[in-house]
């Protein structure tokens, strides 16, 4: 299914980002972790950028100090808040993947220096991707125009 960033969850964006960049994401996965004195269960979101690179997805479920608890056992977490609209979420998994992205992307018209060039700043995010290439996601339609030169430029449009 299409990424939607207008309409879908954080859980569903999770998802569908995990699925696009071919992540492995598993929902409701049991978590063991020492909490004051005791051994705790927990179900939490676990998502694998590859061997190694393997994160729990809190989407606020997990409280006090369990964070710290479970952090201590080795584990990672993206913590996704409430207020995280999808470019949020979309920047912190991917810096949590050590995949390089870049805000509101200033793109130039033409090949010389910045001092004597026309630069286009585009409202999203452009993520650097070793199979996927260069992505730029937004969350509205570009001028046919602009899209053509971005293409022209290597880069992909994803847009919601």
């Amino acid at each position: 299914e299409p990424i939607d960033l207008k309409s879908d969850t954080q859980k569903q964006l999770v998802e569908r980002i995990s699925t696009f960049f071919k992540f492995s994401y598993a929902r409701n996965v049991s978590i063991s972790f020492p909490y004051a004195g005791i051994q705790v269960k927990a179900l939490s979101n676990l998502l694998s950028f590859g061997p190694g690179k393997e994160f729990l997805i809190d989407f606020g479920d997990l409280y006090g100090d369990a964070i710290e608890a479970i952090k201590k056992t080795g584990l990672n977490i993206v913590k996704i808040s409430v207020g995280d609209d999808a470019f949020v979420v979309i920047k912190k998994l991917m810096t949590a993947a050590g995949i390089k992205v870049i805000d509101n992307p200033v793109f130039l018209g033409a090949n010389r220096p910045a001092d004597f060039n026309t630069s286009i700043t585009i409202q999203g995010l452009v993520i650097h991707h070793d199979e996927k290439g260069k992505l730029l996601f937004l969350n509205r339609e570009l001028d046919g125009l602009l899209v053509s030169f971005l293409n022209s430029e290597g880069v992909q449009i994803v847009s919601f």
